[in-house]
């Protein structure tokens, strides 16, 4: 026997289920054409070998495709199976052939089409097997040269020895795609490979559920660590935006324009695809999810004495928990904050509009009372104006026009309310109106100012349709340059 026999490669891909039919189904089939190149492409009796895609789940264990090579000596398979939300592709190459090498299977492997760290995989395990009768220090020290580069690192100064005399090492890796080497003596090959490949029962083997749990519990590691930097200055910028909107409450008369803007700011950063409100349910899941997790690892395996590899893992976990709960406690806080002041902030900017309102209302009560009494005044003190018989149709045209068309004009003139509403079809067939009675005016008045005759009905027409096409052509470009302007100003504010 050398020191190490049989030796063999496992490698586990995990993916999230409803990503190996969207973003991650390229690097899910890659890692299958992979194992074609190995020749993996034979099915294994009583399961299916054709692609199947994930579906919903009506028990815990489901194999979606199993292949093997046709070689007569060892195992070489590749099988996926999806539990719950999961998919874990799963290859062993364990030829059994005395020229067999930990180097040559990993360059056999790495040299195909697969990547399992590609993007979509949420983390992986590679695990180095072999079988020999020394343990501990000794076994690891005849084991290191015959491992593929890099083979120094930071390995656990002691292994974790499990019940059946498997004894696990932690090799240099990252904290997703880690790798492992398992030993065990000779005459212990069968709990082996029932502790981390066969199993009797529809479901994952006990090692292989323990490193699916951890897998996910280092991506979650991963995906917070990522995130930490996004999350702070979340909650800096809505904290710097609840300290401008509250200068504002308690300024006297404070601009309503400014308020709205604040408001507008603030209520991003709590509704938006990646703000306060989506984060928070994002954390609070993950920490239901976390804990879970870590009670699932704890009861898989058994280990003989101290465990470095299963300390490794709780450590992160405390970690995790402890930075889970600081997060979702500063951004509890800072929501309520923002929703309190927002509140406020809506408070606030309603009761500046109520006021518009009221004086819009009475504006256009103004506007129109004065007309009419006006016109009253005229028709009792039978006041005639000495205007040209050509020019009173065209005016008394612009009159009715006008009286149409100033109670909607004044709704653009506060500020509140040119930042806050568009131009309706409405104001521009008004502002069509009296442009065209302008234009008709125009026309009739120079007509009559050389004592001509009445102005054709075709260029009076003409007159007045050009007025109005021009006139609402300039309306509706100054109305669009508002529009972006504004819209630039909410923007540079949030």
């Amino acid at each position: 026997m050398t020191a190490v026999d049989k030796p063999a490669l496992l490698v586990h891909a995990l993916f999230a289920t409803e990503e190996v039919t969207g973003p991650a189904r390229a690097a899910f089939d890659a890692l299958w054409d992979g194992a074609g190149e190995l020749g993996i492409t034979e099915p294994v009796t009583g399961l299916p070998h054709e692609a199947r895609a994930p579906a919903r789940l009506t028990e815990a264990f489901h194999v979606l495709r199993a292949l093997r090579s046709d070689r007569p000596h060892g195992v070489e398979q590749a099988i996926a199976v999806q539990t719950h939300d999961t998919v874990l592709f799963t290859l062993m190459l364990a030829p059994n052939r005395p020229d067999t090498t930990w180097t040559g299977l990993e360059q056999a492997w790495r040299g195909t089409a697969a990547d399992i760290t590609a993007p979509g995989v949420i983390g992986s395990a590679a695990l180095h097997l072999g079988l020999t009768p020394r343990t501990g220090e000794d076994a690891a020290r005849r084991a290191r040269p015959l491992l593929p580069a890099p083979a120094d690192g930071p390995w656990h100064a002691a292994p974790t020895v499990f019940s059946d005399g498997q004894t696990v090492w932690e090799l240099p890796g990252s904290l997703t795609h880690r790798r492992l080497l398992v030993l065990a003596p000779p005459e212990a090959e069968d709990a082996l490979d029932h502790w981390l490949w066969t199993s009797p029962a529809p479901r994952l083997v006990p090692f292989t559920r323990y490193l699916t749990h951890a897998i996910r519990l280092r991506d979650a590691v991963a995906t917070v660590t990522r995130d930490l930097d996004r999350l702070r200055n979340l909650t800096d910028r809505a904290d710097r935006a609840c300290d401008d909107l509250n200068s504002m409450l308690m300024a006297r008369n404070p601009p309503s324009g400014d308020l709205v803007r604040a408001s507008t700011v603030l209520h991003t950063l709590q509704a938006d695809g990646t703000g306060l409100i989506t984060s928070l349910s994002a954390l609070r899941t993950m920490h239901r999810t976390v804990r879970v997790t870590q009670e699932n690892m704890t009861e898989l395996l058994s280990p003989v004495g101290d465990a470095p590899l299963l300390e490794a893992d709780r450590q992160l976990g405390r970690w995790l928990d402890e930075q889970l709960e600081s997060e979702t406690t500063y951004l509890t806080a800072t929501g309520e904050r923002a929703s309190q002041t927002a509140a406020a902030g809506r408070a606030a900017v309603d009761d500046h509009r109520n006021r518009q309102h009221a004086y819009l209302t009475l504006l256009q009560t103004s506007l129109l009372g004065a007309l009419v009494t006006a016109l009253t005044a005229v028709q009792s003190l039978q006041y005639e104006a000495a205007v040209s018989g050509l020019l009173k149709a065209p005016l008394i045209a612009l009159l009715t026009a006008l009286s149409l068309w100033l109670p909607t004009a004044v709704l653009h003139w506060p500020r509140v309310h040119r930042e806050g509403r568009r131009l309706r079809p409405a104001d521009y067939v008004f502002a069509a109106g009296v442009l065209a009675c302008l234009g008709w005016l125009a026309a009739s008045g120079v007509g009559a100012s050389r004592g001509a005759a009445p102005t054709p009905p075709l260029w009076a027409c003409l007159a007045a349709v050009s007025t109005a096409v021009a006139g609402t052509a300039a309306l509706a470009t100054w109305s669009r340059s508002r529009t972006i302007a504004v819209h630039g100003r909410h923007r540079d504010d949030s």
